[in-house]
């Protein structure tokens, strides 16, 4: 996750748009697609992510908080499918929501034990890193953060979701 960051961060040297969670989010869910492309895991992530940027303050623990959502519901549910989602909040254009759904967060070993707690005790110190709280929505099975960014400005064609 940090090499990830500062291969974005050094990418955009120069450049006072910060590194692009688009970019970053994308590039940590295809190495874990990779990861989980064996006989055992099957795991499906699937991202629908707007174009913000952040600076490299904000980047380091959303990558490892992204990575320890997603490594939780892996392990929990090899054959998993994992949603991110990565949206502008609608009252400001300098925060956003990303959030990890996936029915693996809700089978009990993702909820209780020692797996559960430890995930708990790094996700919510990665969460205080970024002045904000981790929400469980535990209905809809999903973890949900409101962080700061620098919105994307460009073309509406550049703005597009994958």
């Amino acid at each position: 996750a940090v090499a990830m960051v500062h291969r974005n961060h050094s990418a955009d040297f120069g450049e006072e748009s910060g590194i692009s969670l688009r970019a970053l989010i994308g590039e940590i869910a295809a190495n874990l697609r990779a990861y989980s492309l064996t006989e055992i895991n099957r795991a499906t992530i699937m991202l629908d992510l707007t174009s913000a940027s952040v600076s490299q303050d904000v980047a380091v623990p959303v990558a490892f908080l992204m990575t320890e959502i997603i490594d939780l519901a892996m392990l929990c549910d090899p054959q998993t499918t994992i949603l991110i989602t990565m949206a502008l909040t609608p009252d400001s254009k300098d925060r956003a929501i990303i959030s990890v759904q996936s029915p693996a967060l809700a089978l009990e070993e993702c909820r209780v034990g020692a797996r559960a707690e430890r995930f708990q005790r790094i996700a919510d110190g990665l969460a205080r890193q970024l002045r904000s709280s981790l929400e469980h929505v535990a209905g809809e099975n999903r973890y949900t953060i409101e962080i700061a960014v620098h919105p994307f400005v460009g073309t509406e064609e550049n703005q597009r979701k994958f």
